[in-house]
């Protein structure tokens, strides 16, 4: 579909994969989790069956750029590999990317739907994945709401952040695939030994997958309400980048709070 975009958040550095990772090698140019791909091109792959190359862009750091650009795994153009003037956590990312597709969409910038997808992740089952990805894009268009995945623990750990659901979770949507969304209660961030031994034995607990999808109106509504001084430094890039005025883009990006999407 021509108004859904997919946004894959490159720019991680990979330092818990050292010395196999470095700063311009890092994990998502590496073969991890399949030995003819890269991590990041498994991700590309995992989500063009349900979306065109074009409509499928990588945001990284500048650093990167030329060496995922230069890539042969990745069937995109080469233009939809953005790089992001600093280091700015997934927030900046996010933000940079939803900026470049205001300045490229014109006036029908605030209607498609964005995948924010990760490439870092191994993905068991491919097909599975692009149902949930497909549900989850089909209930942020007909609720104008923010949703995320949510993976079912299957030990305690105490390095990922969590997703809360209700105490008797009523499905809030049913997509024309058969997948439930749900509504989130909270994120709860990384917990202790004790607190992740509670969560994984609850029905009630997820791994927060880092993965988000959204109208660009509706996150610029709720980016508005929750960060207004990001949404309007978000905006003001936007025009930056309409006017092929990279500088002032940088500039103001410069300026973003080093923060996560989920905060």
């Amino acid at each position: 579909m021509s108004d859904r975009i997919a946004i894959v958040m490159a720019g991680g550095s990979g330092e818990r994969f050292w010395p196999l990772s470095r700063k311009n090698h890092p994990k998502q140019l590496l073969r991890i989790t399949n030995p003819e791909q890269s991590m990041l091109a498994e991700c590309v792959s995992h989500i063009q069956p349900i979306l065109s190359s074009d409509r499928i862009l990588v945001v990284t750091g500048k650093q990167l750029t030329e060496a995922i650009r230069e890539n042969q795994e990745l069937d995109i153009p080469a233009q939809n590999i953005l790089g992001e003037p600093h280091k700015r956590n997934t927030a900046g990312a996010i933000l940079y990317a939803v900026a470049n597709v205001m300045a490229q969409e014109g006036e029908q910038a605030a209607e498609p739907t964005l995948a924010i997808l990760t490439a870092d992740h191994r993905i068991g089952e491919a097909e599975e994945y692009r149902k949930s990805v497909d549900a989850a894009m089909e209930a942020a268009e007909k609720n104008d709401t923010l949703v995320t995945l949510g993976i079912r623990p299957s030990r305690p750990e105490t390095g990922y952040g969590y997703i809360e659901l209700p105490e008797d979770p009523t499905p809030l949507y049913k997509s024309q695939n058969g997948q439930h969304i749900y509504p989130v209660v909270q994120f709860r961030e990384k917990p202790d030994q004790e607190t992740a031994n509670s969560y994984a034995q609850s029905n009630r607990f997820l791994w927060n997958s880092g993965m988000f999808f959204w109208k660009v109106r509706t996150f610029l509504q709720e980016l508005k309400q929750a960060q207004p001084q990001m949404y309007n430094t978000l905006l003001d890039i936007s025009e930056a980048l309409k006017a092929n005025d990279t500088e002032t883009a940088s500039q103001r990006f410069s300026e973003l709070e080093d923060i996560s999407i989920d905060y």
